[in-house]
């Protein structure tokens, strides 16, 4: 194919063919310039490499982690005897974004040279990346060839573990937690002791240890550890509401993100943890179970979960609960309480594992409709969107006051504090000695 500078220099011809109106001479310069350009163009195209003198070869490729840039590297290697110019153009899935995926590059004679780029991914998922693409333009930069190199790989985009486990050691297994920016006081019941440390202000005066201050001549408390093998399940709404956004990410984004929190949480504290999602029907159930090799299930488990538009079955959902667990466990849902004709029902079923079991509600409070329902009114529409948005905080406040009148725990709290509220009352909840 030709490229914009043979068509520029095409056109420069035309002037030469204009003056020979006025002189026959010009014509014979217009034919000979446009037949030298035809004559380069032939040579420029002859000279181009074939395709099995290029080779382009993509790094093998880990997972990616939502939300943060990685670098794709792509090695591009000339096998024949002239210098080309090379134009490399990678294709990364649609929902990556990068935008310098395009490199152009001057290779040389049997060189090999690596280009990089950066793409980011704010979905979970799996992925494929799709094939190479090579633009080589000739020696006079009047023809290019273009070829396709195949070099399809697949990768995931997983949750940021590595983050999730980072805040896990801030997680204290004694009377005293630090998470975030709270510290968190509590009467232990149902605790065992655990060691002995030096007495700090603020420690029960109950948990002195007499004998070991008289031993040591300073004050000594005694250090419990809350009871372990206690069982967390963890309920994923997967429904219509959860594919909202609020920024870059969508509520279910966040929803598995402070699910992966607990989780992570959970199995350091020596619990069971066990997790389903539903939307219309039950997409997947994972048994409660502890350790390592459970936390590698739930990171599996919720790498590839997705939203759908349809409406949550609550009485699905927590009708297979219950014929699955039958021990009392800490029943956390994740869901959003903005629809009210969904909220009734999943209140009557939370108000209905009490009997048997401890429910949490986890939502999330969105920051925008507060904002619009606290926006002055200048005119009719936003008079309009205010009432409506005061109208959804008025049924989720209603809902929310509803579940913790019948003893229901809940969380409702902007998106970016969404895991550390979550831990942090199911730290409330371990060190009060609720389960």
């Amino acid at each position: 194919m030709v490229t914009t500078r043979f068509l520029a220099l095409i056109l420069a011809g035309a002037f030469p063919l204009v003056l020979s109106l006025a002189s026959e001479v010009w014509f014979a310069v217009a034919l000979a310039w446009e037949a030298g350009l035809f004559i380069l163009l032939i040579l420029d195209a002859v000279l181009l490499p074939s395709k099995k003198k290029l080779t382009a070869r993509r790094a093998p490729l880990s997972d990616f982690t939502m939300g943060l840039p990685r670098h794709v590297r792509i090695t591009a290697a000339n096998e024949s005897r002239r210098r080309i110019r090379l134009t490399v153009k990678d294709t990364p899935p649609f929902e990556f974004a990068a935008p310098d995926r395009t490199r152009t590059v001057r290779l040389g004679a049997m060189k090999a040279v690596d280009v990089e780029y950066e793409a980011v991914c704010h979905l979970r998922g799996d992925y494929k990346f799709g094939d190479i693409y090579m633009r080589a333009t000739g020696l006079f930069g009047l023809a290019e060839r273009q070829y396709r190199m195949q070099a399809e790989a697949a990768v995931s985009v997983l949750p940021d573990v590595k983050a999730i486990r980072r805040q896990q050691l801030a997680l204290e297994l004694g009377s005293r937690v630090a998470f975030g920016r709270r510290r968190s006081r509590y009467i232990q019941a149902g605790t065992e002791f655990a060691r002995h440390r030096e007495y700090a202000p603020g420690d029960d005066y109950r948990h002195i240890s007499w004998k070991a201050t008289a031993h040591r001549g300073r004050l000594i408390t005694r250090e419990f550890e809350a009871e372990r093998s206690q069982t967390v399940f963890i309920m994923l709404d997967c429904g219509r509401m959860m594919t909202t956004r609020i920024g870059a990410y969508s509520r279910m984004d966040y929803a598995v993100n402070a699910a992966l929190q607990l989780a992570a949480a959970s199995l350091g504290k020596g619990d069971l943890v066990g997790l389903a999602a539903f939307s219309g029907e039950i997409k997947a159930y994972l048994p409660p179970r502890k350790g390592n090799s459970q936390w590698t299930r739930i990171v599996d488990f919720t790498s590839a979960l997705q939203p759908d538009y349809s409406e949550p079955d609550y009485a699905r959902a927590y009708g297979h609960f219950l014929a699955k667990v039958k021990r009392r466990s800490l029943v956390v849902t994740f869901t959003d309480l903005a629809n009210l004709g969904s909220s009734v029902t999943m209140v009557r079923y939370n108000l209905a594992l009490i009997r048997r079991h401890l429910p949490l509600i986890v939502s999330i409070q969105d920051s925008d409709i507060t904002a619009e329902a606290l926006r002055p009114s200048p005119s009719i529409d936003s008079l309009y969107s205010r009432a409506v948005a005061a109208e959804l905080l008025e049924e989720s406040a209603m809902t929310l006051a509803r579940l913790e009148t019948a003893g229901c725990l809940t969380v409702h709290v902007p998106a970016d504090k969404l895991s550390t509220a979550t831990v942090n009352r199911y730290l409330e909840v371990k060190y009060r000695g609720m389960l």
